[in-house]
């Protein structure tokens, strides 16, 4: 029996809701799209740890099974108050759920992606050397030292002492094992104020033998913090674009603002471009499919008025037409 967990009693709110409940921009619950990419096929069950306040507030519970369709085994754990800390948060789904052998922990404030499945003992990193995009609040993340053999020496919660991070993916090869060690950790003695699952393996490996081997991530998409959401919001964004504007003098898009689009497309970005002029609009189209830029419409014929504006709501539409 394989379990995969999905910690989601302390995430954060966005938008007045937990994180997970929130919609990533390309449509999909985060909920779901935090297990794609880690091969969740193959786990005998999935357990979602929710606030009990939080399914009754919101309907978590039937929220994320509508968004599933039926497509994994998931199931429920309800905690009355919230832990203190995501190590007491598993330890608590051990017990409730009877978890029993091999089980993996997925954060659910990312998407992630790994080229193969991953078994046993551990940590899911993502090498920051290797990794061209700028990750936000680093202060935040948990570093992962290793030896030649890719094995884990040590996993150090918000201290800089490696080049590699965790990306929130964690495997046990025995439940027993992590009771154990959480037992051990949560006495007064420890001066711990929060364990996280970076102390537990830390004691697994360097108390109890264990070993533990580090796999790289493919792709991530972090969103735990603000600053980490809106650059998401952002990077799937809808970009209008005046096409009198930025076209050159003989109509061409230039060979710069043609990388702009690409760079942006593979970020996830959609464009409509808008003219002025009544024209033919499908050399324009047929390019920028070839470049494969994400291009949603051309729309000609607008008004040469250099104001532009973003309705969102009936109340805003009706404020436009009282001030027109």
């Amino acid at each position: 029996m394989r379990t995969l967990i999905i910690p989601c009693a302390g995430s954060r709110r966005v938008e007045g809701k937990p994180l997970y409940l929130n919609f990533h921009p390309n449509g999909e619950l985060l909920a779901i799209k935090t297990i794609q990419g880690v091969f969740p096929e193959n786990y005998d069950r999935i357990v979602f740890t929710i606030l009990k306040e939080d399914d009754e507030v919101f309907d978590a519970e039937t929220i994320i099974n509508s968004a599933n369709n039926n497509r994994y085994p998931f199931e429920y754990i309800k905690l009355s108050n919230k832990t203190s800390g995501p190590a007491e948060t598993i330890y608590k789904t051990i017990d409730k759920a009877a978890i029993l052998g091999e089980f993996a922990v997925r954060d659910s404030h990312a998407y992630i992606k790994i080229n193969h499945d991953i078994r046993g003992n551990f940590i899911a990193g993502l090498d920051l050397t290797k990794y061209e995009s700028p990750i936000e609040n680093l202060r935040s993340k948990s570093f992962i030292t290793l030896n030649e053999q890719n094995r884990v020496l040590d996993v150090v919660e918000k201290h800089f002492c490696s080049d590699i991070i965790s990306t929130g993916l964690y495997g046990f090869k025995s439940a027993d094992d992590y009771v154990m060690a959480y037992r051990h950790l949560n006495d007064p003695n420890y001066p711990f104020l929060k364990l996280y699952l970076s102390h537990v393996i830390s004691y697994l490996i360097g108390y109890k033998q264990r070993v533990f081997v580090a796999d790289m991530v493919t792709e991530f998409e972090d969103w735990s913090s603000k600053v980490a959401w809106q650059k998401i919001q952002k990077s799937y964004g809808t970009c209008l674009l005046d096409l009198d504007k930025i076209k050159e003098r003989d109509g061409n898009l230039s060979e710069k603002t043609i990388a702009s689009l690409q760079d942006l497309s593979l970020k996830g970005m959609r464009f409509i471009f808008f003219t002025s002029n009544a024209m033919n609009t499908d050399e324009y189209e047929s390019l920028l499919k070839i470049k494969k830029i994400n291009l949603l419409k051309i729309v000609d014929g607008c008004t040469h008025s250099k104001i532009r504006t973003l309705i969102q709501s009936e109340d805003e539409l009706t404020q436009l037409a009282l001030e027109v």
